[in-house]
């Protein structure tokens, strides 16, 4: 038997001010993780970050990933979760 799983992805899309994103390419903190992290007004446990490469980072939230382009400012969050947790997430039942 086969065990349906109901998840949704949601996408979000910022632009971080351009002396943000240049001071932060600079030098990448866990201070500027959590700026990034309160501007998309994320509240999930923090997991940790990874710099693929200069001029990104991606920052891990339980049930989130964030990618940052330091060279745009594009910061685009993805979230997954299962269906239920949505409902309740947004007061249903």
């Amino acid at each position: 038997m086969i065990n349906e799983i109901n998840l949704t992805l949601s996408r979000t899309h910022i632009k971080l001010n351009k002396q943000v994103y240049i001071f932060i390419k600079k030098d990448v903190n866990t201070e500027y993780e959590t700026y990034i992290l309160n501007k998309l007004g994320e509240k999930g446990k923090y997991k940790n970050s990874f710099r693929p490469d200069e001029s990104s980072i991606q920052i891990f939230v339980e049930g989130n990933t964030i990618t940052a382009d330091l060279e745009t400012g594009e910061v685009e969050q993805e979230k997954l979760r299962l269906k239920d947790e949505e409902k309740v997430f947004q007061g249903e039942k």
